[in-house]
């Protein structure tokens, strides 16, 4: 199957929120394909996952919502799907120093849908914080940030931007060893939802209230 933007989206959406997981049942193995969102948050973003995974793997499936957990999950036991994924390197089991697929890192769009799909799941959008002047309060300046554990991940998402002009921060990891990304820059910002982060109404909204663009925000 050939890769377009709709697929590299799924698959960035599988580096930030999906997994591949093998078990014993019997005297078989038992594969599946996993994606884990927010219960509140995601779910209309889920929907619109579920719409390409119909599309090109012509599978029906439906979301699962487990409350208990403010969780929802899409889970995929077809073969198909599953082989997708792992003829593009990943494995079962944890996504230690995951990366985006050279094939998708080395075409511009395809890259820009991959990194749409990891900020639909791995990132964020916040408004900033000041202490100037010794004063909580907030200021009308949106951040842009990416959390991952793998190094290799947030390099390449920087590579990518950097190509395209954007200005990013340097990237720093915290004492659990969780890598994070930003971009301050208020043009970037703009410019990344604009033209990157325009599929997960969650985040969009969210940015569009920081910036005073909306005077109530609805989830």
């Amino acid at each position: 199957m050939s890769i377009n933007e709709d697929l590299s989206e799924l698959i960035g959406v599988f580096i930030g929120d999906g997994c591949l997981s093998r078990w014993k049942r019997r005297d078989s193995y038992v594969s599946a394909l996993v994606f884990t969102g927010n219960l509140k948050n995601d779910y209309k973003y889920y929907e619109y996952l579920r719409s390409i995974i119909k599309q090109y793997f012509r599978i029906k499936k439906s979301i699962r919502k487990r409350k208990n957990f403010n969780a929802i999950e899409l889970k995929f036991y077809d073969k198909n799907i599953i082989d997708f994924f792992i003829s593009l390197g990943f494995r079962f089991g944890k996504k230690k120093d995951i990366e985006i697929p050279l094939d998708i890192l080395d075409n511009d769009q395809l890259s820009k849908a991959c990194i749409r799909g990891i900020f639909n799941t791995d990132g964020s959008v916040y408004k900033r914080y000041s202490r100037r002047y010794f004063s909580n309060s907030y200021l009308n300046y949106a951040v842009i940030e990416i959390r991952n554990n793998s190094d290799i991940l947030l390099n390449q998402i920087k590579y990518v931007l950097e190509n395209d002009g954007f200005n990013i921060n340097k990237i720093t990891k915290d004492k659990t060893g969780c890598s994070t990304l930003r971009i301050n820059n208020q043009d970037d910002v703009e410019r990344f939802f604009r033209e990157i982060a325009i599929t997960h109404e969650y985040h969009k909204y969210r940015f569009l209230v920081i910036k005073n663009k909306f005077l109530k925000y609805k989830c």
